[in-house]
This record gives C-alpha cells, sequence and structure tokens, in this order.
C-alpha cells in the first residue's frame, strides 16, 4: 500500500502543530503485563478471562481460547473493556500475545494529556501468529476511548521494515475519527507473516 509515506508526512505535519495550552502533544506510554497479576475473570478447560491493569482508568481485558487447531486471543481496553468490540476480536490464524508463557505482554498506549489526565486514543500490540509451519507477528491496532474499544488496524511486523513507526502514524491520524462500526484494515507489505 502507498499510504505509509502519506501517514509519515502527516505525523511529522501534525508534531509540528503547537497545542492547545492544557493539551501535550502525542505521547506513548508503555505498560506491561503479567497474567499472574491480574484478576481471573473466568477459566476453564478451554477458555481464560483476564482483567489487568493498564494506564488509570483504562482496564486491559485479555480473552483466550484454545481449541486443537491453536489458541486465540482477544485484547480490549477501557473502563467497560469486557463490553467492547474489541473483546470478541481476534485473528484468523492461531495467536497468542507472547512468545513463550514466561514473556509479558507489552502494550503502547498513544495518547494525549490533557488538563492533567493521560487521555488514550489508540493501543499497539504485537501478536505472535501461526499458519501450518508459518509463523509470524502482526502489530494489532486499537482505537480506544471512553465509551468504545475496537480493532482498527493489522500490520504485518515482518514484512514492514518500519512496522511500530507505520503503526503509530496509523494510530496518530486515524485512531481519533475510526467509526468502530468498521472492520481492521490491512496496512503496508503483507505475505511475511499468516494474517
Amino acid at each position: 500500500m502507498r499510504i505509509l509515506p502519506a501517514l509519515l508526512m502527516l505525523a511529522a505535519s501534525s508534531a509540528q502543530a503547537a497545542p492547545p495550552d492544557n493539551v501535550s502533544p502525542l505521547k506513548s506510554q508503555f505498560t506491561t503485563i503479567d497474567l499472574a497479576a491480574c484478576d481471573v475473570l473466568r477459566r476453564d478447560g478451554r477458555a481464560s478471562v483476564w482483567s489487568c491493569s493498564g494506564l488509570p482508568g483504562y482496564r486491559v481485558y485479555i480473552a483466550e481460547t484454545v481449541s486443537s487447531s491453536g489458541s486465540k486471543v482477544a485484547m480490549s481496553f477501557g473502563p467497560k473493556a469486557d463490553q467492547q468490540k474489541a473483546a470478541a476480536q481476534t485473528l484468523d490464524p492461531s495467536n497468542s500475545l507472547y512468545r513463550d508463557k514466561r514473556q509479558r505482554i507489552t502494550v503502547e498506549w498513544r495518547h494525549v494529556r490533557r488538563n492533567g489526565r493521560d487521555l488514550p486514543y489508540a493501543t499497539i500490540v504485537r501478536y505472535f501468529t501461526k499458519q501450518g509451519g508459518a509463523r509470524g507477528q502482526v502489530l494489532v491496532v486499537t482505537r480506544v476511548g471512553e465509551t468504545e474499544a475496537c480493532r482498527m488496524a493489522l500490520i504485518d511486523a515482518l514484512a514492514n521494515p518500519s512496522a511500530i513507526a507505520l503503526a503509530r502514524s496509523i494510530a496518530d491520524e486515524l485512531a481519533r475519527s475510526f467509526d468502530c462500526k468498521g472492520e481492521p484494515a490491512t496496512y503496508g507489505a503483507t505475505g511475511r507473516s499468516p494474517m
């Protein structure tokens, strides 16, 4: 797709504009999640659901289902994360939030600081995928607000050398106006990771 140069130029031009006095420029914060420290909402033979700490006022909801074909993970964010569209969205191939169970999950929150509060508008999370003998990594950009959360963009992290820069540009330029009635789009090069 040819959207990458346009998004990077838009990101550069928007970064130069001065924000109002009560709003800081766009920022990232990172939170790590250890499932052992999260609240278990449900656990049975095939499904586990956790509620974890994120930014203040924004919980992280993680649901994992396991079947003979692999695992599927959904992740949502916000005060009512479990009730949002993102709570039921997953990738088609088998996927996980970590390479192995000892690894912690990292969430990048794109946000502005307004009147002393961090207000996230998007998250970026790396998923590890597999299908047949192929393995890959997919960056998932989720639109986040106080009343909704939904996936908006998928990026093949192995096919795009600047995948994280592309994810940030998409989050910064498109997340706040994204309509959660729509479906996530794929951006950048593809073909290296099952998506």
